[in-house]
């Protein structure tokens, strides 16, 4: 309780601070609000499964390795082990499983088996390789929370995307492959659907977690076009559509993946964080004054608002934090770097016969032997995000 009493004394002194000092006008509004906020991104993450039975989180730059902090945080929490316990994702397969399960729930592995299996998944993660951390990070953060739960009761996890090659590897294959990609959302979907309504029936366990990317963790609101006049489908709007009133989805702090990585709303909205000194903050867009502005995470033309899109968002460190982390330990040895050059051949070949026109691999072997030690960078154009983020504190 005294911890609790000095808490307020604090909150309260730093809001009677920021008062005092001259605020630019255009952030007023952002400022009033979040001086009135105090759920941590997790609590308000864990908070939406209290009337919901599945909660997407729209994750930022697959690369950031920070927004997986958040993730595992959530997780491991004994809310989510009692109450939820499910966890799905745009990024993987779903033919990695029953074998991925296995290895986040097997606490008698050696070091060395751990390092083995953990290469095996990262390099069948995706077609025609997955250069990313990410997904190394995550599986074994899952093992490590798996550790302290017993049988019957540890995290579930289902990678649900399709890009893999069914069968032989041909160049055939390859282009059957990638017509699914055209319907991949739906696909995404439907493997989330069917195993949700398995394990509802053969257990207890009645809630999920989604991890989807950009426009993927979008709802079902309104059908997003192309400005070449293309519609696009998205796979948490089939979510929406197959559980109404039972998904909420949540928009984590970002920037512009797109175009020129850009901050969003110019800005404004990091700069508000950053004048209030938050860097871990979570709410509902539906009256909030964020809610109520342009949807520029979307860079194409529209006339929705985040609240039309987002149940909720999440702050959860500022962009200078953000860190790009590609690459893994001895990714590229043992023969994969070869593996990885047929596999570039075969998927330019079949964009190649799709297209009618020559497509030559994107990545060359020496490109892809700087993936066999970890990266670690800030975010693309750095310097000029921090610039339209602090021009509003002058």
């Amino acid at each position: 309780m005294k911890r609790l009493f000095t808490c307020l004394i604090l909150i309260t002194s730093l809001n009677c601070l920021i008062a005092q000092t001259p605020v630019n006008k255009e952030l007023q509004t952002y400022v009033d609000f979040l001086g009135n906020q105090a759920a941590t991104a997790k609590d308000y993450i864990l908070h939406l499964f209290e009337h919901n039975d599945i909660v997407v989180l729209g994750e930022r730059n697959h690369q950031d390795i920070t927004q997986y902090d958040l993730f595992l945080d959530v997780i491991k929490d004994p809310y989510f082990i009692k109450n939820v316990g499910i966890v799905f994702a745009e990024v993987g397969t779903k033919n990695l499983n029953p074998e991925l399960n296995n290895f986040i729930s097997d606490n008698l592995m050696t070091d060395e088996e751990v390092n083995k299996q953990t290469l095996y998944f990262l390099r069948n993660c995706m077609f025609p390789y997955w250069r990313n951390y990410n997904f190394a990070y995550y599986i074994r953060g899952l093992r490590d929370i798996n550790k302290n739960i017993p049988w019957g009761s540890k995290i579930e996890f289902y990678p649900s995307d399709e890009l893999y090659v069914k069968g032989e590897l041909t160049v055939d294959n390859a282009v059957e492959m990638i017509k699914r990609v055209a319907v991949r959302d739906s696909l995404i979907a439907d493997n989330i659907i069917n195993k949700f309504e398995e394990i509802k029936k053969s257990g207890n366990r009645k809630k999920a977690l989604v991890v989807m990317n950009y426009r993927h963790a979008y709802n079902n609101k309104f059908d997003f076009t192309f400005e070449s006049g293309e519609k696009v489908k998205n796979t948490t709007e089939f979510l929406f559509n197959r559980y109404p009133g039972k998904v909420a989805n949540v928009l984590i702090n970002t920037i512009n993946i797109s175009g020129n990585f850009s901050t969003l709303q110019d800005g404004k909205w990091d700069a508000a964080f950053k004048l209030m000194n938050i860097e871990n903050m979570g709410f509902d867009f539906k009256g909030s004054p964020f809610g109520e502005d342009n949807f520029d995470h979307w860079t194409y033309k529209n006339n929705f608002t985040y609240s039309d899109i987002f149940t909720g968002f999440v702050f959860y460190l500022p962009v200078e934090k953000f860190r790009l982390v590609a690459g893994f330990p001895h990714f590229m040895e043992d023969g994969f770097v070869e593996d990885c050059m047929l596999k570039e051949k075969l998927w330019a070949k079949a964009f190649s016969k799709l297209s009618n026109k020559e497509i030559e691999p994107s990545a060359t072997k020496e490109e892809l032997m700087q993936y066999n030690v970890i990266n670690v960078k800030p975010i693309q154009n750095l310097d000029s995000i921090l610039l339209q983020i602090n021009k509003w504190l002058k």
